[in-house]
């Protein structure tokens, strides 16, 4: 396995051009398909994501960390972006991807480990409410085992697209503050 580190971009800190276009061939390449109506979501997904233009654009409300090999590749990739509710404030996971020759080195467990131990507390600190981590994801998709193991768990019953979807959260940081 090559040495691979996590960096983070966001609306200050956009990735080189040759990042951007692997980052959109990954999705491309690897957003799965659990049935038939992922494809066409999975269509709008990649139209948002087509070109390095298009993810700068996404840049201006979302933070992405990528895993950067030495050979200057793209690894996998964790999309977040903050979203306020009414009484607590989510730290919300949009996207989690590993290369389809990487998977199964522990690329995922480091980038949610960095969103976690970085990203996280940096919006509790300037965080009004409570907050907590949160993503939804596929009834099928093989990683919910891994996001239980992580922490996080099923929030009331499946929802959005005909139920095919889970709304799953983490419980809050403390926050030494409060």
């Amino acid at each position: 396995m090559l040495e691979s580190h996590v960096e983070i971009f966001n609306r200050e800190r956009h990735p080189s051009t040759a990042q951007l276009e692997a980052v959109c061939d990954l999705f491309r390449t690897t957003v799965p398909v659990f049935d038939d109506e992922s494809t066409s979501e999975n269509s709008e997904t990649i139209a948002l994501r087509k070109t390095p233009d298009d993810y700068r654009r996404l840049l201006e409300v979302k933070t992405l960390l990528l895993i950067c090999e030495e050979n200057e590749g793209i690894a996998g990739l964790l999309e977040w972006d903050p979203r306020d509710k009414e009484q607590v404030l989510l730290a919300y996971i949009t996207w989690m991807l590993v290369n389809r020759n990487s998977q199964g080195q522990g690329l995922s467990t480091k980038l949610h480990r960095h969103f976690e131990q970085t990203c996280v507390p940096a919006v509790v600190e300037h965080a009004q409410k409570t907050v907590y981590q949160a993503l939804a994801v596929h009834l099928k998709n093989p990683a919910l085992n891994i996001y239980r193991k992580w922490g996080y768990s099923e929030e009331g019953a499946p929802q959005w697209n005909d139920g095919r979807r889970l709304f799953m959260i983490k419980a809050p940081l403390a926050d030494e503050n409060t």
